[in-house]
């Protein structure tokens, strides 16, 4: 992204903290959204696009918006493979209503070409609300941070809204943002009610809980999510930035992002998440699997474990080859056992023992880290499978019930195999990350060979540049959110 910020005001007669908290952002957002286009944004002090601001707030955003199809959107969205697309329905769940998008975020889709001129958004900053303009510093008592008002409404001008309580034209209005608005599992939100939650998993994960209050934004988060950049109503003295959720959801509603890491936020990545998909089936079955499923779990399932490792100041790479582990270890997409066959306790070598599980781990060593391989590693392995037999023991396995000695065992097997192969890939050891690197090469020039091992890959070849031009119609209309 190029993101163009002019000024309602002579540079010179502004604060110069804002002008510094405002290029903080620019080259944040320049750097994190990787789309290919141009956003022009209008930032007045004490007003926005020459109207007052209302009452108490430190900053307001309004954008121009168009209405396109659902089907547009979805196969904008799908092309991309922007997170949770693969879950959206063929059709839409607000039925005849109105979807809303901004001229930002149509550039984002490709249907406006990406370096229009036109103004996509105005934001207003409060001149009287005391504002701390230093990045990644406490405010004082009393004052705001003002790099996350500003990636707030910035955010907003390029999407990140909920239309559900407009009308326009007589229909209900909504957003792309309100599609991945859940109130249970399978449940969307349709309303302003509660609860209303974030998910790109048709509602099984709750990433933020949605403000609810109508005298704030629908789109933003409620005071759970904690210090966040996208929280509905702040309060002053503390650092708000954008969590690894509020990036799912800038991802979610078309905004691309790169290998980014800032203020303590962990991005989805190819690193984090397609490595992950290929590496932890390909060596626990032989062979990457196919196409689809390595893309939904990439965008689907492990988007979700990222923002949970985040939260909890874990290796994203580790804990989402970790998730993958256990998940895969009772059987993969095909419905085989071929893991559970070889490395689990009903392999007569391999029982539900302390020397059957040293043998797994030997074994596990073997084939993820090959020419690396140690003792020391096996040992570590097998450490893992005890830690994760006495956690599943106490804890139960997730989305089972009753669960015998030897469902434990193999559970932990699996977890234990996806911390060592996120260990593999996130400490660059052995033959495993070059082998994931060089099919994901593949991939991009259309040469991988899916449901196949990574050893039998063809090497890639060199890429070749192109260039892509975007040609699009806007309609434009004036919306205050």
């Amino acid at each position: 992204m190029i993101l163009n910020v002019s000024f309602d005001q002579s540079v010179g007669s502004l604060p110069a903290g804002l002008i510094a908290a405002v290029n903080y952002v620019v080259n944040y957002f320049d750097a994190l959204f990787t789309n290919n286009v141009t956003v022009n944004i209008d930032l007045g002090y004490g007003e926005i696009d020459g109207q007052p601001l209302e009452p108490n707030a430190a900053g307001e955003s309004q954008a121009n918006l168009v209405s396109i199809s659902y089907q547009q959107a979805v196969g904008a969205l799908q092309s991309e493979g922007q997170l949770g697309s693969s879950t959206l329905p063929t059709s839409s769940p607000f039925d005849n209503g109105t979807l809303l998008v901004t001229t930002a975020q149509e550039k984002a889709l490709g249907l406006l070409a990406g370096n229009s001129s036109e103004i996509d958004g105005w934001v207003g900053i409060s001149n009287t609300v005391p504002f701390s303009y230093s990045a990644n510093t406490p405010p004082a008592a009393g004052q705001y941070y003002l790099i996350g008002v500003l990636e707030h409404e910035i955010t907003e001008d390029v999407g990140r809204e909920s239309y559900i309580a407009a009308d326009i034209g007589g229909s209900q209005s909504y957003s792309i943002m309100d599609l991945y608005r859940f109130s249970a599992a399978n449940v969307h939100q349709l309303g302003t009610g509660s609860p209303a939650y974030f998910s790109i998993d048709n509602g099984s994960t709750n990433l933020n809980s949605f403000n609810t209050n109508p005298s704030g934004d629908l789109g933003d988060l409620q005071a759970s999510a904690g210090a966040d950049a996208f929280l509905a109503f702040s309060p002053p003295g503390q650092i708000e930035n954008m969590s690894a959720a509020d990036l799912i959801v800038m991802n979610a509603i078309g905004w691309d992002t790169g290998n980014v890491t800032a203020s303590n936020t962990t991005i989805p990545t190819a690193s984090n998440t397609t490595m992950p998909a290929v590496a932890v089936e390909a060596t626990m079955y032989g062979a990457v699997g196919p196409s689809a499923e390595v893309n939904k779990l990439a965008t689907d399932f492990l988007p979700a474990q990222l923002a949970y490792a985040a939260q909890n100041g874990l290796n994203p790479q580790v804990y989402a080859c970790q998730a993958l582990g256990l998940a895969l270890a009772f059987g993969n997409e095909n419905g085989s056992t071929a893991f559970a066959n070889a490395y689990g306790p009903d392999n007569p070598s391999m029982s539900n023992s302390a020397s059957g599980d040293a043998a797994f781990s030997a074994a596990a060593a073997a084939v993820i880290f090959g020419s690396a391989e140690t003792a020391h590693i096996a040992n570590v392995i097998d450490t893992w499978v005890n830690y994760w037999k006495a956690f599943y023991t106490t804890n139960g396995i997730p989305g089972m019930s009753n669960v015998t000695a030897v469902q434990i065992d193999l559970a932990a097997r699996g977890a234990a195999w996806g911390d060592a192969v996120g260990t593999a890939l996130a400490n660059n050891l052995g033959p495993l990350p070059g082998q994931v690197t060089n099919f994901l090469e593949d991939a991009a020039q259309g040469s991988a060979v899916y449901s196949a091992s990574l050893g039998s890959q063809p090497m890639h070849a060199p890429f070749q540049g192109s260039n892509v031009e975007v040609t699009g119609v806007a309609v434009n209309s004036n919306h205050l959110v």
